[in-house]
């Protein structure tokens, strides 16, 4: 009864999530959904006791922020589980509104399965960064997909009377569609306080209107 999905992020090594026993090897799955884009930069995961020997030794980790586009954070090969201790993994931190892993079966006597005793994700904290999150704006008003985002930061809220005199810069994001949630981790940023706010920019290089300024104290 302990070897099922929630064992694997309820925080207890002593139970595990297992998969069916399959007749070969293949791919299992696990998928962790987050209300809102996170910047993660480190995974941790644990092989149950006694069933070291059925944690993948191959597997990829892999985020999205769209819930459809998945990219690469993790390629891990030939891991050997030590129950004893979590393996941590650490990429560059990345918003993600999903994270799957996709593992490797391993083999005990003629049946394959993937046992994973617990994942954790870890939330990006570099004292010099920030996570901005907001929902996509479109290239025409509230509809269509922006050719791409403007980012400003300035010392005061956002207008579009003072957006030229902002630090502004193209975000290294591709834009969704109208709607859909999204993220920013900007980094490099001085002690003190800011404000930001985005910009929808079309495929003529029109600029849409400034969203609402967000403010952050780095320290």
């Amino acid at each position: 009864p302990d070897l099922v999905p929630a064992a694997a992020v309820d925080a207890d090594p002593a139970t595990a999530w297992a998969t069916p026993p399959a007749a070969g090897a293949g791919e299992e799955w696990i998928r962790l959904t987050f209300a809102a884009p996170v910047a993660i930069d480190t995974l941790r995961l644990r092989a149950a006791v006694g069933l070291a020997d059925l944690f993948p030794a191959d597997f990829v980790v892999e985020g999205t922020q769209d819930g459809t586009t998945f990219a690469p954070l993790v390629t891990v090969t030939g891991h050997v589980a030590d129950p004893a201790r979590a393996a941590a993994f650490s990429f560059d931190p990345t918003p993600v509104t999903e994270l799957r892993l996709r593992a490797q079966r391993a083999h005990r006597a003629d049946r394959f399965f993937v046992v994973v005793a617990e994942v954790e994700v870890f939330e990006a904290a570099a004292p010099d960064a920030v996570t901005l999150t907001f929902v996509a704006p479109g290239d025409d008003g509230d509809v269509g997909r922006a050719a791409l985002y403007r980012v400003a930061r300035a010392a005061a809220p956002l207008t579009v009377g003072n957006w030229a005199a902002a630090d502004v810069v193209d975000a290294d994001l591709a834009p969704l569609p109208a709607g859909a949630p999204q993220a920013i981790v900007l980094t490099g940023l001085p002690v003190g306080r800011h404000f930001f706010a985005v910009r929808a920019v079309d495929e003529v290089g029109q600029l849409g209107a400034v969203g609402a300024s967000v403010e952050f104290v780095v320290r």
